[in-house]
């Protein structure tokens, strides 16, 4: 099913995007870097997922399976695009404060809570509004909390993190589910 899908997976596809301000050297490029790279990709996300939500999936205008598809994966790059800034993000924050552990560790918790959004939620289903509120606020918590001075930025910044990966992951594989549902109906 398509909610197999990983991050690694998705920060894949992501990758490939022709972003003009990546930083000359990426893997020295700092967390903030990043972070500001995803909050500039936030417009096109979220005007994606809006556009999804609005599909009338009861549609029996001609193409209009091929037409949603199509609206479904361009989400699903937007997605995959603002996963890998993120993913970039949480490797430089790690290497930065290596006392947080290992990055992998952090990504056991991201299955964990996109796994939990995939499950409590409906196919075919309103999710603008669930996405905005988690990954908006998950970037700017990280956002905040990296100018924190002390010990608890570095684990916030963790945190907030671990639920923007978390929420990306959950909704790309919500619309690879709303997908496989969408060419069912195509089918049937």
């Amino acid at each position: 099913m398509a909610t197999a899908l990983s991050l690694s997976e998705l920060v894949i596809r992501g990758e490939p995007d022709d972003r003009p301000r990546i930083p000359a050297d990426p893997d020295s490029a700092s967390t903030l870097e990043w972070l500001g790279l995803a909050v500039g990709e936030l417009p096109y996300v979220l005007s994606s997922a809006r556009t999804v939500d609005d599909i009338n999936y009861r549609s029996h205008a001609p193409n209009a399976a091929r037409m949603h598809t199509g609206l479904i994966d361009a989400l699903s790059q937007h997605l995959a695009s603002s996963a890998a800034l993120v993913h970039h993000a949480l490797l430089a924050h790690h290497r930065v404060y290596p006392e947080l552990g290992d990055a992998e560790t952090t990504l056991t918790d991201v299955d964990f809570l996109s796994h939990a959004l995939v499950e409590d939620h409906p196919p075919l289903w309103r999710r603008f509004e669930l996405l905005e509120g988690g990954y908006v606020t998950a970037l700017a918590a990280a956002v905040q909390a990296s100018g924190m001075r002390g010990d608890q930025g570095p684990a916030m910044v963790d945190d907030a993190l671990t639920r923007a990966l978390a929420t990306l992951l959950g909704h790309a594989r919500l619309n690879a589910r709303d997908r496989e549902i969408v060419d069912q109906q195509a089918a049937g």
